[in-house]
């Protein structure tokens, strides 16, 4: 869904059972799909406001995972297209912005999983595996880092590995991390969120930054966060949470 202003003139009421709201649901089982989605992963909220966050934080996390199959599968995919881009009306879709052209969760998402540098953490048979893309046209020398951090206390992250690597354009090596099955039986997967980092080895930078958990998002024993706010410059803030969090709303 849309942020909620898009509605402004267009509907009765804030009720998603309204005939006005469904005029602008235009698939048949659009509704029903959303709701579907929404109590396996993440809950089904009773409130327009948070539900409109919600339906942004699964479009975001289940075409997260799309993009992630198709590019950890390069060459044998070589690319892809997602669908949609925007709404040309006040619409409940799968665009990336609105009809005001501002980005819904999806939009900072697929930044993040398009980006030149890819690189992910997911579960394969033996265990975890991290995967890289380097999608440009130099070679990239990077330290690639794996670590877990628990959601319930402020520890210092446990560090599972880190290899240094050189990767050459197009190049997809899957393994470059592997974090075996027997060594996570004790671990409990609702407390543990796996970090995935790609430094440079020149600039020592983070280039890049992702996160795997391995139960769904509903089932992450997250903790209340407090959250500082820095100003950076003119057009920049550096939020800083005291525990893990997920998908930071402002």
């Amino acid at each position: 869904l849309p942020d909620l202003s898009v509605w402004k003139g267009y509907v009765d009421t804030l009720d998603l059972s309204s005939a006005s709201f469904l005029h602008h649901q235009k698939h048949p089982r659009g509704s029903e799909t959303i709701n579907h989605a929404l109590q396996h992963y993440f809950g089904v909220p009773g409130d327009i406001r948070t539900y409109t966050y919600f339906s942004q934080l699964q479009q975001a996390y289940g075409m997260k995972e799309a993009i992630l199959a198709h590019r950890g599968r390069s060459p044998y995919c070589r690319g892809s297209l997602f669908w949609q881009w925007n709404d040309c009306w006040p619409s409940i879709s799968w665009s990336a912005v609105d009809m005001h052209q501002r980005p819904k969760l999806f939009y900072h998402q697929a930044k993040h999983s398009m980006d030149t540098l890819l690189l992910f953490t997911s579960e394969e048979e033996k265990g975890l595996a991290t995967v890289a893309h380097n999608d440009g046209v130099e070679d990239v020398s990077i330290t690639v880092r794996l670590y877990c951090v628990r959601t319930d206390t402020v520890v210092e992250p446990f560090g599972i590995d880190e290899q240094r690597v050189r990767l050459k354009p197009g190049q997809v090596p899957r393994d470059i991390i592997r974090f075996p099955t027997h060594q996570m039986t004790r671990m409990d997967t609702s407390y543990l969120v796996f970090v995935t980092e790609a430094i440079d080895n020149f600039t020592f930078s983070t280039l890049f930054r992702d996160h795997y958990h391995r139960c769904l998002p509903r089932h992450l024993q997250l903790q209340k966060a407090g959250v500082k706010v820095q100003r950076i410059d003119d057009q920049s803030l550096l939020l800083i949470a005291d525990v893990v969090t997920y998908v930071l709303y402002l």
